[in-house]
């Protein structure tokens, strides 16, 4: 459970560089949600997965020919993303986020029989995290 302060937090980052939308198809062929953040703001992705959990990617790119790291993280257990949306709801601002988070919340109210397994802790990847310190 976010704190009231996390979840407008959370809620501020996904309007801003977020994106929620489903992918990545079951064996029932039912799509699944996913909440995604790109940045190149590293400790801020580190602080979201510490609450949150999602796996953290990156990828070298060249911006004015220089090396620059763009950092992704994917939030995709079923019940983190339910309840993580239930509760920045309130503090979303774009109306198309707003949207959004609507229909995913619709569509786990409409999965009555889903099975949904507590989230895993995340992995710890110490590249990453040396790099975000």
């Amino acid at each position: 459970m976010l704190k009231s302060w996390e979840a407008a937090y959370v809620a501020g980052i996904i309007d801003g560089e977020g994106t929620i939308s489903f992918k990545n198809i079951d064996s029932k062929g039912k799509r699944n949600p996913v909440i995604a953040i790109t940045s190149s703001d590293l400790k801020m992705l580190v602080f979201i997965q510490s609450l949150l959990s999602g796996s953290l990617s990156s990828k070298k790119m060249m911006i004015s020919g220089q090396p620059t790291y763009i950092y992704t993280i994917e939030i995709k257990q079923k019940e983190t993303i339910r309840e993580a949306l239930s509760q920045i709801q309130q503090f979303l601002r774009a109306d198309h986020k707003k949207e959004e988070v609507e229909r995913v919340l619709e569509n786990f109210s409409s999965d009555s029989n889903r099975n949904i397994l507590r989230p895993k802790q995340p992995a710890s990847n110490m590249f990453l995290m040396e790099k975000a310190y």
